[in-house]
């Protein structure tokens, strides 16, 4: 199972797409219980997965430290993921820094398009701190690059630039989560934008991941192509992506337990306490549309948010769905050049096989 963990509500960064601020909040800036209050729920769990979640985890690193200190003595077979905007990723010792199987660091592109979402000078300082990671720590886990694709964002562009080895960031996989029905009183035009530039920007980078295998048995790990396409190829249908409300659950700051991290003011939201045994812990699944949805056992879902709050209008809501059919759609015509390629030993499918472990990643934008 997935645990965020939320370290802090304070963030060191105003990007312009985020809606939260901690003053607003009805629950506490930081944890409010002690790490070992933990145990006895981590200990009902096989095989526990740890996202140190904010705000910024690493505001509050302290208490980063103390929580993989314990938690590696006390519970067995525990992984972590950090999940950070990377600005203070130097400030983690060496040592700790190879606890992680995935480093998950949001930056958004083009060095133009990160520092017009996240802040003067953001991206300059993220390549100084990647740097760090893969040369200073020689970091071997999963270092994911997860962007946010907002009005400014060309998907083709952003990712191609990210993935590209000239540039020296070091990741080694790339995923996405749209600007999308949270925000949409700020984005009018979003139903445009994604006919318009999204898509056909989609079915660009798609054709370049294609022609990247074709021609140099190469396969770019784009989590959000990988997800899908394992679905496709082992013909097994997949639940909610994220596992939210299944397998998949936040730790708030007060010990209440969310069923997704990006709503934790929500009364609704609440499926149990850090004292609630697993087996009583509120499942939550998606209800319409998604329920019916032709594509579900392919999509999973997308978001049990904004499926459950039912946020943004219906016009935005189906322009997301649209493009994650396209999406499928475009990917569905690869399988056959992927499956002659497996069977001549050209490519494996433990390279398109993805994800190891739910490392919080989206695999449905």
């Amino acid at each position: 199972m997935l645990w965020h963990i939320y370290l802090t509500r304070y963030c060191n960064l105003q990007c312009t797409y985020c809606g939260a601020d901690p003053k607003f909040e009805q629950i506490p800036p930081v944890p409010q219980y002690e790490i070992n209050e933990l145990i006895p729920l981590l200990k009902q769990d096989l095989n526990p997965i740890i996202n140190f979640y904010g705000g910024e985890p690493l505001l509050n690193i302290e208490r980063m430290i103390s929580t993989i200190d314990i938690l590696n003595v006390q519970i067995p077979n525990v992984k972590f993921v950090l999940q950070t905007n990377g600005l203070l990723l130097h400030k983690i010792p060496v040592q700790y820094v190879h606890y992680f199987h995935s480093i998950l660091v949001s930056i958004d592109g083009r060095s133009t398009v990160t520092n017009a979402y996240r802040g003067k000078n953001v991206f300059t300082k993220l390549k100084g701190n990647l740097n760090y990671l893969t040369e200073r720590c020689n970091f071997k886990g999963e270092l994911i690059a997860r962007m946010t694709v907002s009005k400014n964002s060309d998907i083709f562009e952003e990712v191609t630039f990210l993935l590209d080895p000239s540039n020296e960031l070091g990741f080694t996989h790339i995923h996405w989560q749209l600007d999308a029905l949270w925000n949409s009183e700020n984005w009018p035009e979003f139903s445009t934008w994604i006919q318009e530039k999204y898509i056909p920007g989609l079915k660009k980078l798609l054709t370049w991941w294609i022609t990247q295998i074709k021609e140099n048995n190469v396969i770019y790990k784009i989590i959000p192509f990988l997800g899908i396409l394992t679905t496709l190829l082992t013909h097994q249908p997949s639940s909610l992506r994220c596992g939210a409300g299944e397998t998949s659950y936040t730790i708030s700051t007060d010990g209440n337990l969310i069923f997704c991290p990006i709503c934790p003011e929500e009364p609704e939201a609440v499926t149990g306490t850090i004292d609630t045994p697993i087996s009583e812990i509120r499942c939550i699944s998606v209800s319409e549309p998604c329920s019916s949805c032709e594509v579900l056992a392919i999509c999973g879902g997308r978001c049990l948010y904004t499926n459950y709050f039912k946020t943004g209008t219906e016009e935005d809501y189906n322009a997301v769905c649209n493009a994650t059919k396209y999406m499928i759609d475009d990917l569905r015509d690869c399988v056959p050049v992927l499956t002659s390629y497996i069977k001549r030993n050209k490519i494996s499918f433990e390279d398109i096989n993805y994800p190891e472990i739910n490392n919080g990643t989206e695999i449905i934008p």
